[in-house]
Parts: C-alpha cells; structure tokens; sequence
C-alpha cells in the first residue's frame, strides 16, 4: 500500500473494509464495466490508476485498464491477496532457456529411444470419430502416435485444426476465435549482483522489469529483463531503438549505477498474451482436450500459475501426467 498516497489508501482500505464485513458487495455489472471506470467510482484518481493501477494490470493481465474487464481484473487479485500463499518454488528466469531447455530435453529423450525431428512444417491433424489419428507435414509422410500434445500459441494451432473438430466442439471454436497481444523482451547480463530478485512494474514503453542475481564460472552478474505488451508498433522498431529505450529504463530504474554488460538479447513474440479484455468471452483452456488422446500445452492455458513461465511448466508437467495416468 506504501504506493499509495494517504488519501486514496484510506479509500481502498474502506472499501476493502466493507467488502469484508458484508456492508457491500462488488457490483454484478463488473463483467460490463472497464477497470479504470470501476477504479474512478472506488475512489481511484487517474494519477494513481496511471502509475500503481495500469502497469499492475498490464503485469497480470496483458492488458490496458481501458482494455481490460473489471472483473477479469477483480478475479485476478482475488487469487493473489484473498487466497492462502502459494509455497511452490517460484520460477527463475535463465539466460538463453529455450536453448538449455531443448538441449537437455532432447538429450534425456533421446536416451530413452525417442526420435527427434526439427524444421518440419505441420499443414492439419487427421481427425476420426473420437481421437487424432496423424499429423500431415508438408514433404513427407504423415506421423502417427498414441498421444498427441500440441505446444503451439493459439492461432497456430487453430490454423491446423480440421474443420470437423471446429464445427463439433465449441472448445476448439473458442480457440479459433482468440485474440493475442504481442510482447516484446529485452534481456540484458549485467556485470556485478543485486542482492535479491526485483519485480518492477512500469509506466512507460516497457511494462515491467524483472531483476535476478546469477551465478556464473567468472563470477556474478544480474539478468535484467524488460517486458512491454500490447504495443503493435513497438514490435516494429528496430533493435537499436529497442535497445535504446531499454538503457533509459534501466537508468530510469537505477539512476546512480553504473554498469557494464556481457550481452543481450531481444525477443519479439507476436502471441505473447491471451488478455481478458472488455467484451471477451474467451478463458483459458485445460490441458486436456474433449479429444481423449489430444492435450494442449502452453502458457495460455488453464494452469492457475500467474507468470508466463510457470504456466508453460506447469502445463507441461499436466500434459505428461494425463498420458502417463491413462496409459
């Protein structure tokens, strides 16, 4: 609450206050209503709402307060703060994850007898009766499995959806008809440690900013990453305009230190959040399809985690569970 000034503290507290000993209930007209509409009738300045409310909203959400349903964004911090804390180990960022990830994992499957094939372009699914039968790629022969688990964003996988599958489950349809915001990341190695992982939320190009101390063979250093999402034309700038504005957010951020860097690297995504925006019907998915050997993995779906990563993970960890406890 120290974000806060005192006034509008006093404002949320009370409202808190009457919430929690029933002498008001939030509106049910939350579904209809923008969150920055909801926050000015709570007592919520436009001052406060730009620099606590937006980039809150845009860290869990993906998405503008103008943007967003109020309540998507009243569900969203009802999980957080009204709910026991969750002990799990929380997910460190790594410098180039995807590369260690798919190393290790194809080692370690590769040690069990599973065959690995890279730069392949799937056209569509094969579907019968009740269950995927194959997948068809384009110059070569179709694959076939028991199991199936795609790990595709949304509108790549509703691009090789059958129609079949689209006209008989309204699952898949509310897939198709999904919508995704793009993320842009600027990962920097910093020389030299902080002492604890930092979460920074923005107001500015970048929503927020994730600091964390890492070890390596030559010594320490801290991973600095910069998130903005939802900014269309931001994805099309360059990566020296990039770069550029994510130094002044940096020295925005730690205006007195000065610092050396061993790399850094620039990730675009076009499909990088699912928002819950006014009007949006769309909610998140689960792992297991109405098709009994089809699971869907990814950061979009249905897995309670609050970070991008964890939710992958998480995902990830579901899928596998679901093919080993029906196998």
């Amino acid at each position: 609450f120290s974000a806060l000034p005192y006034r509008q503290r006093w404002h949320l507290l009370n409202f808190l206050e009457k919430l929690w000993e029933r002498q008001a209930e939030l509106p049910s007209s939350l579904d209809l209503q923008t969150v920055d509409s909801w926050l000015t009738k709570i007592g919520q300045t436009d001052d406060v709402q730009k620099h606590l409310w937006g980039p809150l909203c845009r860290y869990l959400l993906g998405a503008s307060l103008k943007q967003t349903r109020a309540s998507s964004f009243t569900d969203i911090l009802a999980k957080i703060f009204f709910q026991s804390r969750n002990h799990r180990p929380r997910i460190a960022q790594l410098p180039q994850l995807s590369a260690l990830l798919k190393r290790t994992l194809s080692q370690r499957l590769e040690q069990q007898g599973a065959k690995i094939i890279d730069a392949i372009t799937i056209e569509h699914l094969r579907f019968s009766m009740d269950k995927i039968i194959e997948v068809c790629v384009s110059n070569s022969n179709p694959f076939s499995a028991d199991w199936y688990i795609a790990a595709f964003n949304t509108s790549k996988l509703a691009a090789i959806l059958p129609e079949r599958l689209l006209a008989r489950y309204s699952f898949f349809n509310q897939i198709n008809r999904t919508n995704q915001i793009p993320m842009v990341k600027f990962r920097i190695l910093i020389k030299g440690a902080i002492k604890n992982p930092r979460l920074i939320l923005n107001d500015d190009q970048f929503s927020w900013t994730l600091c964390s101390p890492i070890h390596l063979s030559k010594g320490t250093a801290t991973l600095v990453s910069h998130v903005s999402a939802g900014d269309i034309n931001f994805v099309k700038d360059s990566d020296e305009q990039i770069k550029t504005h994510a130094l002044e957010t940096f020295h925005k951020i730690f205006p007195h230190q000065s610092f050396g860097h061993h790399y850094y690297s620039i990730i675009r995504n076009s499909c990088g959040f699912v928002p819950q925006t006014h009007g949006t019907e769309f909610s998140p998915p689960p792992n297991q399809s109405p098709i009994q050997n089809f699971l869907l993995a990814g950061s979009w779906t249905d897995t309670e985690a609050l970070t991008e990563l964890e939710s992958a993970i998480e995902s990830g960890h579901r899928c596998a569970e679901g093919v080993i406890q029906k196998s």
